[in-house]
């Protein structure tokens, strides 16, 4: 369990409902030269997070990534801007 706000290292990829049901999650954020790709489906469902920040490195948001009870995220900033392909036609 993730316990501080201290720089923890995720390792890429981010699997499916990797976050899932983590109450106390409220943000997160990737260094620039992160290898992330890849959020997986659910990864972030029925979280309380408001903030994200991702990598330049990321190709691909699993459907539902951000569903449930995700109505507290109001902050999503991407290294770069691009088009990403969205698994199954929503993240939300």
């Amino acid at each position: 369990m993730l316990t501080k706000a201290a720089p923890y290292y995720i390792p890429p990829p981010l699997t499916e409902q990797v976050f899932y049901n983590c109450g106390s999650l409220t943000g997160l954020s990737f260094a620039a030269d992160s290898e992330l790709e890849t959020i997986g489906t659910q990864a972030f469902m029925n979280t309380d997070i408001n903030s994200l920040v991702f990598p330049a490195r990321l190709k691909t948001i699993g459907s539902d990534a951000f569903s449930g009870s995700c109505a507290s995220l109001a902050e999503v900033t991407f290294e770069v801007l691009l088009a990403l392909p969205v698994d199954g036609g929503h993240s939300y």
